[in-house]
């Protein structure tokens, strides 16, 4: 602190500090990506968690039938699946987005 009278008031005194700025980017830098592994271990968790549902959908797909016959239930779970995949991939995207104009500037 540098002060401007003699009585050193915190109010009249002149305060100087440093920023190590790379180590501000690397830290920022890190938690980027570290929030896009955790996006994308979610989305992976997510995947795993449905997957004989996912199995299904696949496999009437891979037979070429466009209606196939599903319960209650898993009709729910597909949708419910569907919302929150879309909502981790648009986050991830994002985030891409972020990174990359991160690491432009």
């Amino acid at each position: 602190d540098i002060p401007r009278t003699a009585d050193r008031a915190p109010t009249r005194c002149f305060y100087t500090w440093h920023i190590d700025i790379d180590a501000v980017f690397s830290k920022l830098a890190a938690d980027l990506y570290h929030a896009a592994v955790n996006l994308h271990t979610r989305r992976s968790h997510e995947m795993q968690k449905h997957s004989e549902l996912v199995e299904l959908v696949e496999s009437a797909h891979a037979a070429g039938q466009l209606t196939f016959n599903m319960t209650e239930g898993q009709r729910r779970a597909l949708e419910r699946l569907e919302k929150v995949s879309t909502a981790l991939d648009t986050s991830l995207l994002r985030l891409d987005g972020m990174i990359a104009l991160f690491n432009e500037y």
